[in-house]
């Protein structure tokens, strides 16, 4: 998990992601986790969405930004309904690579739950 610092350009110069932000619905004091792992078993997405009402137990104003597709997709969006976290979660499907510097830029911290390794795909 790495804090990326909402909106400041930290990671992308430039790039300021409050405004896809506030299109998400999200406020200044909403703590945006973005995961942009395939959606497949050996990524780990599934440990992510099981650990959510854990992380919303201690911090209530964690979102969760599921960029990705992949055969485990209806699985976790039913995963997320019946932990009843899914209005926390905004699965996103597959975002362009030149669009995704927005989306780390709008994000607070990246998370990468895989299994087999330490880079995202």
């Amino acid at each position: 998990m790495f804090p990326l610092g909402c909106g400041s350009g930290a990671i992308f110069p430039g790039v300021d992601g409050r405004l896809l932000r506030h299109r998400l619905g999200y406020t200044d004091d909403d703590v945006a986790i973005l995961c942009n792992r395939k959606h497949e078993e050996v990524y780990g997405a599934e440990y992510l969405v099981r650990a959510i009402p854990l992380v919303l137990s201690k911090l209530p104003k964690a979102r969760f930004l599921m960029i990705g597709e992949g055969t485990q997709t209806s699985k976790l969006r039913l995963l997320a309904s019946q932990l009843d976290v899914a209005r926390f979660v905004s699965f996103l499907g597959t975002v362009a690579n030149e669009l995704m510097p927005r989306y780390v830029s709008a994000a607070d911290v990246y998370i990468s739950p895989s299994l087999s390794d330490g880079t995202s795909s």
